[in-house]
Order: C-alpha cells, then sequence, then structure tokens
C-alpha cells in the first residue's frame, strides 16, 4: 500500500508537470510556444482532474493522456514544449502504478474473506459455549476469579448490546 501510495504521488505529479507546462505555455510570448500550447491545452483539457478520480480509473485515463499525447500530429507540439521526457516519464510510472494495481487485486481476490454472515454464525456458536461454561464454573466452584470473569462479561455484553441500540438508533 506504501509503494502504491508513492507511485500514485508521482503519477499525480508529472500529469500536473505535464498538463501544466501547456497550462503555463499558452501566454507564452514565442508564438510556436503558445499555438502548440493551445493545441495540447484542448487535448489534455478532458483529462483534468484525473489524478482525483478512483485507481483504476486514474490509470485508465493516464493510458488515454498519453495515448493522445503521443499520436503523430502531437509529436511536433510535443517537442515544441520539451513534454517528451515527462510524457515517457508518465508512461513508466502509470504502468508500474497499473502493475502495483493488479497485484493488489490478485493478492485480495487470493486471500478473500469468507462472509460475514457464516463468521458470525460459527462466532455465536463459540460464544454461547465459553458463556456457559464460564457460568456453570462459577457456580460449580465459585471463586474470585470466576466472579470477576462473569462481571466482566456481562458488563461487555451490556456494552455491545448498548452500542448496537445507538447505532439502530443512529441508522432510523
Amino acid at each position: 500500500t506504501a509503494s502504491l501510495g508513492d507511485k500514485d504521488k508521482e503519477c499525480d505529479a508529472l500529469i500536473r508537470s505535464v498538463c501544466g507546462t501547456s497550462n503555463t505555455a499558452i501566454k507564452s510570448p514565442i508564438a510556436s510556444q503558445s499555438e502548440a500550447a493551445t493545441t495540447l491545452y484542448n487535448t489534455t483539457k478532458p483529462y483534468r482532474g484525473i489524478q482525483k478520480m478512483a485507481q483504476g480509473q486514474q490509470s485508465q485515463q493516464t493510458r488515454g493522456l498519453i495515448t493522445d499525447l503521443g499520436k503523430d500530429e502531437m509529436a511536433p507540439l510535443v517537442d515544441a514544449l520539451a513534454l517528451g521526457a515527462g510524457i515517457q516519464a508518465l508512461r513508466r510510472a502509470n504502468n508500474e502504478y497499473a502493475t502495483l494495481i493488479d497485484t493488489r487485486a490478485s493478492g485480495q481476490v487470493a486471500n478473500a474473506l469468507p462472509s460475514g454472515k457464516a463468521v458470525r454464525t460459527e462466532m455465536d456458536v463459540q460464544y454461547d459455549g465459553i458463556v456457559t461454561m464460564a457460568f456453570v464454573t462459577s457456580v460449580a466452584n465459585p471463586s474470585t476469579e470466576a466472579t470477576a470473569f462473569v462481571t466482566a462479561m456481562n458488563k461487555l455484553i451490556a456494552d455491545t448490546e448498548t452500542a448496537y441500540n445507538q447505532r439502530m438508533g443512529q441508522a432510523k
């Protein structure tokens, strides 16, 4: 997750750099740069804000941006603003980012958790067994430890029920 976050930040910075260069070069006093920037600005405009998209969407949109900027008619414009190195760095970073996303998704599929309902059913059986054993032990062999355990268990049950009732009250 940390490497994914770092790669996301790198991609975001490169996207801002590539798009920002075309945005600021529009005001260039050099006509060739201004014209190139205007065309590139119009090309990159649909991709503004992709840094805020969900990870998969961001990666796909970045591929689209790179593809649009890699078209033959864009080559002289990209050269005029010296964006070639930035676009190559963005391509490399986005490919690594997409690989990290895919690796994480594969890991999540491989480590799929069982449904909460099945786990809860199993836990209810275990919980009933523990509570019954504690109660029977405290009645059959009264001791301060058994009494303390039963008291703590009753407090936990009361707190859990209170929290549940509050949550349900807020939901309604």
